[in-house]
């Protein structure tokens, strides 16, 4: 049977439509590989071990956590810049991308904006400043006790170079009350110190302070996020006290960029997916994680706000890289 020209022409565009399909579906061709800043076990893992299992439902492929924990993020961003695979990403926090930079001297070479691209946002943890049982638990009553005596309202921390530690001198500088800032090595001994009386407030993620809140140990002061988050509804939020004073941790995945937007889209699309399902949800709540799933651009133009936010505090602050 001859074809009319015409028909033959039709027929040959159809199959060229349905190789292009074929070929922009064929990614991921092998095991997709998630490099975490974080140990085994720790909630960055868990967490994107969490949501790795659904996403390798849709991906049709294993999600592989590459832990490469140590030096503020510096061994896992080598990590993927030595991977020169369009099957390997970065799942970025905000301690990392924004503090680490500026802080620690071995990753002051990297600019994860410059360097980077953005894939998802996909969580984010808010910050909790608590109260010993005896000192005001209200952000106004805080402020006036810090502004009343200077520098002798103890405030424990996390290590300086952290959210938490820069969090008290953003504060500081945003109402003009002069805290001690104290650091401590393990949340457990911070908590300890506040339960006591030592010290008289602490700032940290919620899933640190929540134990001890929920035992009647120390006093909610407020949860640092911009709006009530769920599970958190019966405690104050700080933006209403002191507004735009927002510190929360924000997690994601980043490409390098040389990763083609055919790999780029499936992520998005597979790690929005498994951000929907109730179990995930719950599961990460329970860590203190709340998905908070946004595009590329979002998460990009977010990133760069971090950026210059806490690299302004960092200098302030007098923070040197060490």
């Amino acid at each position: 049977m001859k074809l009319k020209r015409s028909t033959f022409i039709r027929l040959a565009a159809a199959f060229a439509a349905c190789g292009i399909a074929t070929a922009a579906q064929a990614w991921p061709t092998k095991p997709v590989r998630i490099i975490v800043p974080g140990a085994a076990g720790s909630a960055p893992d868990v967490a994107m071990r969490l949501v790795g299992e659904k996403m390798a439902e849709q991906l049709k492929q294993p999600v592989v956590i590459d832990n490469r924990p140590g030096t503020g993020g510096v061994v896992a961003m080598n990590g993927l810049q030595l991977a020169k695979d369009d099957h390997t990403f970065l799942f970025v926090i905000t301690s990392t991308s924004a503090i680490a930079p500026v802080t620690i001297k071995s990753a002051t070479s990297f600019d994860y904006v410059r360097d980077l691209q953005p894939v998802v946002r996909l969580a984010l943890t808010p910050l909790m400043i608590v109260a010993a049982p005896g000192a005001p638990a209200t952000m106004e009553g805080m402020i006036a006790a810090a502004k009343k005596d200077p520098g002798k309202v103890a405030f424990g921390t996390p290590s300086p170079a952290t959210l938490g530690a820069l969090g008290v001198s953003w504060l500081s500088e945003m109402t003009g009350a002069k805290f001690n800032a104290i650091p401590f090595l393990r949340p457990a001994e911070s908590l300890t110190a506040v339960a006591t009386g030592e010290t008289q407030y602490f700032i940290d993620g919620v899933s640190v302070s929540l134990p001890f809140l929920r035992a009647g140990k120390v006093k909610p002061v407020a949860v640092l996020s911009s709006t009530k988050l769920p599970g958190l509804e019966a405690y104050p939020l700080a933006v209403d006290s002191v507004k735009g004073f927002e510190v929360v941790g924000r997690f994601g995945l980043m490409a390098t960029r040389d990763v083609p937007q055919a790999a780029l889209d499936p992520m998005l699309k597979a790690a929005s997916a498994a951000l929907t399902h109730p179990d995930v949800i719950a599961r990460l709540t329970n860590l203190g994680l709340f998905p908070n799933v946004g595009g590329p651009a979002e998460y990009l133009q977010q990133l760069k706000g971090e950026n210059d936010l806490w690299r302004r505090v960092v200098k302030q602050a007098g923070v040197s890289p060490e």
